[in-house]
């Protein structure tokens, strides 16, 4: 299994830096081809290349950002599609961003002490109750966004195969690259930014 996890942190961190040079190339209009042939020079380049101390990109990407959640991965993954292909895929909405926000503020803040019990330690027990509390997040997601209440059952999913070396349930749901996406997202939003 722990194969299966160092794939997937390498897969999730070549999809990142091809989605921050497919935006890049975006904002020219360059055809589908010379995105291709861009993104697979990137892409070489962020594995092979070392940039600082024998670490190549990806590596570097890694030690910053950490291992990324199976939700996370997958919102990269459709972020990628909607900019090589050009398509109009909405994963974070402001109802969607608020409710990830609300949950990854509430979660972090109980990490850090700041709050009387740890939200996080919750996801190594799982009783019945916290699964009715995850069973409801993911129907009030389902009413705002059907497409994020979809990644989060293959979140959930993910949890249960045990994929990941983790053995918490929100380590799958959310991290920090996915709360800050969703804050932003829902701040741009409402200020008609994008």
């Amino acid at each position: 299994m722990s194969n299966i996890r160092y794939y997937l942190d390498v897969f999730s961190n070549i999809l990142l830096v091809s989605v921050i040079v497919v935006n890049i190339l975006s904002m020219f209009r360059v055809c589908l081809l010379v995105r291709l042939l861009v993104c697979i020079i990137a892409i070489c380049f962020s594995i092979a290349v070392p940039i600082y101390m024998d670490c190549s990109l990806v590596w570097i990407m890694r030690g910053i950002i950490g291992s990324l959640s199976i939700t996370s991965m997958i919102v990269i993954l459709v972020m990628f599609a909607n900019s090589f292909f050009n398509l109009k895929i909405k994963v974070i909405d402001i109802p969607s961003g608020l409710i990830i926000g609300v949950v990854g503020s509430v979660l972090y803040l109980s990490v850090l002490g700041f709050l009387p019990c740890s939200l996080y330690d919750f996801g190594f027990k799982l009783s019945i109750y916290f699964l009715i509390i995850t069973f409801s997040l993911l129907c009030v997601v389902y009413f705002f966004n059907k497409l994020l209440a979809w990644i989060f059952l293959f979140a959930v999913i993910g949890y249960l195969l045990a994929i990941s070396n983790s053995t918490n349930i929100w380590d799958y749901l959310i991290d920090p690259l996915l709360w800050g996406y969703s804050i932003v997202t829902v701040l741009l939003k409402m200020f008609r930014l994008i």
